[in-house]
């Protein structure tokens, strides 16, 4: 039963710590400043250069969805062969 009420001890000191720390944090946040993307010029350098980032991504992904469609295609068209050659040497 001491282990017990001492590791409630330990809680219950450090929520003591909670309205402290939330103070601290209330006092020195600073107000969040949304970007030129989100808002303001949308023909900034910072605009143009995250719609490149996506333009970009979608194109890796476009093309491992492809690469893996590709070998797909070839695994299929090898079992087809392959069913051909087995059943042709059948006698």
């Amino acid at each position: 039963m001491n282990h017990v009420r001492s590791a409630f001890d330990r809680l219950a000191r450090g929520a003591a710590w909670l309205p402290v720390i939330a103070l601290y944090l209330y006092l020195t946040a600073q107000p969040a400043r949304a970007c030129s993307v989100c808002y303001g010029d949308p023909d900034s350098d910072l605009a143009r250069g995250a719609v490149q980032g996506v333009i970009f991504m979608i194109g890796v992904v476009a093309f491992v969805l492809v690469s893996i469609a590709t070998v797909a295609g070839v695994w299929i068209a090898r079992a087809r062969r392959l069913s051909r050659e087995i059943e042709s040497d059948a006698p």
